[in-house]
């Protein structure tokens, strides 16, 4: 069965934010939610000041399918299908996003289908720059052009996942036909985001 999660996020990316406002983000200066539909759809979730980085802009990315049985990987958005199939650029190589860090997290609260506040328990949350992800795939001589062109090939072919000889076990690309956006993801293992982490946040309600 093809079918959208797109509304089902929307409830518990609502829930999310409001955890993180609540918990999170009273440690941060110059602290700022969007909530136009211009600006998300720019990758303006949040932006703050914290520490040595002023006025970040960031995208708040959570594993909302997987509360209280987090995945060892985080997916990267390369390119997926709008409504009426035509294929459209994915967020993260999207030169029209303003995004400059991603806020990766994990959940866990007392029920897997989050749609409030109150049923978030903590987060594990990962703040990592879009630009050091970037160059660390460049590095690894995964460039957006080869990233292209490995997803084109992947649906050419109808593959379900295809391992880039250059991923080192580190990253994989993933087509999820079940999905009526038919997306191909790059799977990153969670490694990869930890070592250019700016700051790691373990996010409660007392904390």
């Amino acid at each position: 069965m093809i079918h959208s999660l797109r509304a089902s996020d929307t409830v518990a990316e609502k829930a999310v934010a409001a955890f993180l406002d609540r918990f999170l983000y009273t440690k941060m200066t110059d602290f700022h939610r969007y909530t136009d539909k211009e600006s998300q759809l720019h990758g303006k979730d949040v932006s703050f000041s914290y520490g040595s980085l002023k006025h970040v802009v960031v995208d708040e990315k959570a594993q909302l399918h997987y509360v209280n049985r987090p995945l060892p990987t985080f997916i990267l958005e390369i390119n997926s299908r709008d409504k009426s199939g035509e294929l459209r650029q994915g967020w993260f190589y999207d030169e029209t996003k303003e995004t400059q860090y991603y806020l990766l997290i994990r959940i866990r609260a007392t029920t897997e289908n989050v749609e409030k506040e109150g049923q978030i328990e903590s987060a594990d949350c990962i703040l990592v720059s879009r630009k050091a992800i970037i160059m660390r795939l460049e590095e690894l001589g995964f460039d957006q052009n080869t990233c292209q062109a490995e997803a084109f090939a992947l649906r050419q072919n109808r593959g379900e996942r295809r391992y880039p000889e250059q991923a080192k076990g580190l990253f994989y690309l993933m087509r999820t036909s079940t999905l009526s956006e038919e997306p191909v993801n790059l799977v990153v293992r969670m490694q990869l985001f930890l070592d250019l982490a700016v700051e790691v946040f373990n996010v409660t309600r007392i904390s």
